[in-house]
This record gives C-alpha cells, sequence and structure tokens, in this order.
C-alpha cells in the first residue's frame, strides 16, 4: 500500500476512470499496478507556506505480487502513447502508423473505439493484438515507464 500526497489534478489523473476528461496513461498505468483511490482533498490552508494549489491524498492499494501481463510492458507503453497522443481519434486512426508496421489489421470492435474508453486491462489486450505476446527485456524491466526509452529497447 502507497499513501501519497499529490496535487488534486494529479491525484484526479492518477484515479480516473475510463471515459473521463482526466483519464490517460498516468490512470491506466496506475490502474495496471494497483487500485488507486482519492481518499480526500487537503485544502492549501493546511500546508506552510501556503500554495497556490489544492491537494489530495491518494492511497494505492497493490495486490500481493506483480500482475502477469504477458506482453512487453515496452510495447504497451508504445501502444499508450499513440493512443493518447490522439485521445479523441478512433484507435485504427491513433494507431496508424504502429499497425503499419506491424502489419496488423484491428478488428472492427477495437479499431472503432477511443482510448479514453478502454480499461488498462483493455489496453493489454489490445498490445498483445498488436504486438502478439511476450515478456518486457531484464535490461529495461522496471524503468519502462521512467522518462525516456530508447527505441531500441522498446522493438
Amino acid at each position: 500500500r502507497a499513501v501519497i500526497t499529490l496535487q488534486l489534478e494529479v491525484a484526479e489523473r492518477i484515479c480516473s476512470p475510463p471515459g473521463s476528461k482526466a483519464y490517460g496513461i498516468l490512470s491506466v498505468v496506475s490502474q495496471l499496478y494497483g487500485t488507486p483511490r482519492l481518499a480526500f482533498k487537503i485544502p492549501s490552508s493546511a500546508f506552510q507556506p501556503k500554495p497556490d494549489v489544492t491537494s489530495a491524498l491518494v492511497v494505492v492499494d497493490f495486490p500481493p505480487h506483480r500482475p502477469e501481463l504477458d506482453i512487453n510492458e515496452c510495447h504497451l507503453r508504445t501502444v499508450l502513447r499513440a493512443a493518447f497522443q490522439q485521445r479523441r481519434k478512433m484507435l485504427r486512426q491513433s494507431l496508424k502508423q504502429i499497425l503499419k508496421e506491424k502489419e496488423v489489421t484491428l478488428p472492427d470492435e477495437w479499431g472503432t473505439k477511443r482510448p479514453e474508453v478502454l480499461g488498462a486491462r483493455q489496453f493489454v489486450e489490445l498490445t498483445k493484438i498488436i504486438y502478439g505476446p511476450g515478456t518486457t527485456p531484464d535490461e529495461v524491466a522496471g524503468k519502462v515507464w521512467r522518462g525516456k526509452l530508447d527505441d531500441v529497447a522498446r522493438l
């Protein structure tokens, strides 16, 4: 379990459900590895000096073991970034370049969806459709979601 104080906007992004305006990559990744919930808001008056933002306490419960995703998490990161760069487009359009490179056609039930409506596990399934099952290379395991990854590591 993690208990974290964050700026309210970040807390909302972490805890947002699919279909909400704040839902994005941070939401998907947070919800894939744990169960985050916004416990309560913390007014700026609770801090000294008083910040210009409202904060929130987020509680993330983690399962006893890291979930087995059966994919290369670098591929998941690539899919998430491409999908959410054009969040209002259908997946067949936002993932067009990846699909062309991998010579894959999305089934209609996937291609006509927008990224903001898919849950975290659905993104794992989408990644399997595009890249097939796999594992994350040892040299990047644990670093997939931190900063930049060079393109070679993702392929």
